[in-house]
């Protein structure tokens, strides 16, 4: 349901994305992306920029107002492959286990409350109140899934800390890597190029997860007789 809910949204992002107005403030919002990348690269004493990276990913955990691909770009542009690499998983860890003891100590928030709403949904992420790893496994791994919510609610329903640590990590680092690799080049969100490609991604793994869900129904029918 979460995956055609996003391919109507994208449908109706598709038209929303002709009104010039808002491509305007949306390269705006790109320079100022540009501008933050090359103040942290201006940094002459490489040990600062270090601090400065780790800061801004301290940051994100209360105001995430730019993308961790930024921060990827601008180590990327001053440090080698693998020295960026490391800079960014010990960012992210900090983005992680900040969120997670957020969670832990005032609960799943809106993100408890939205998974909740529906039993199966609930059943699925939650596992009896244990959490589920492969369903954290798989929101790492995909774009544009939320980072903070998932760590919030992760936290509150205190699924084991160095389990999580090393789940969300792990399932992070090919976009880190992608981020690393790619510099530069930011997607045009305005552009038919970038949200048509999305619109059938989020429309077959729609398909694909009902079809699997048919497949669950009659193993589970299987199973009972």
């Amino acid at each position: 349901m979460l995956c055609f809910i996003l391919c109507i949204v994208l449908v109706v992002w598709f038209f929303i994305s002709e009104i010039n107005y808002l491509e305007v403030k949306y390269w705006q919002y790109i320079d100022w992306l540009q501008d933050i990348e090359n103040k942290v690269t201006a940094i002459e004493n490489k040990w600062l920029i270090v601090l400065v990276v780790e800061l801004l990913y301290f940051i994100l955990t209360a105001f995430p107002v730019f993308p961790i691909s930024i921060l990827c770009v601008a180590s990327a542009m001053v440090f080698s492959f693998t020295e960026s690499l490391i800079i960014n998983i010990v960012g992210l860890a900090i983005l992680f286990s900040v969120r997670y003891s957020t969670g832990m100590s005032a609960g799943g928030g809106s993100a408890q409350w939205l998974v909740r709403r529906s039993t199966k949904l609930s059943h699925l992420v939650e596992d009896e109140g244990k959490g589920n790893p492969w369903v954290l496994a798989v929101i790492r791994l995909l774009p544009f899934m939320p980072i903070n919510p998932v760590s919030h609610l992760y936290g509150a329903m205190d699924f084991p800390f160095l389990k999580f640590m090393l789940i969300s990590v792990s399932g992070f680092i090919p976009k880190l890597i992608s981020y690393i690799i790619i510099g530069n080049n930011f997607a045009n969100i305005f552009s038919p190029q970038f949200t048509l490609p999305l619109i059938m991604l989020t429309l077959a793994m729609g398909i694909f997860f009902l079809l699997l869900r048919g497949v669950w129904d009659v193993i589970n029918k299987v199973k009972e007789r």
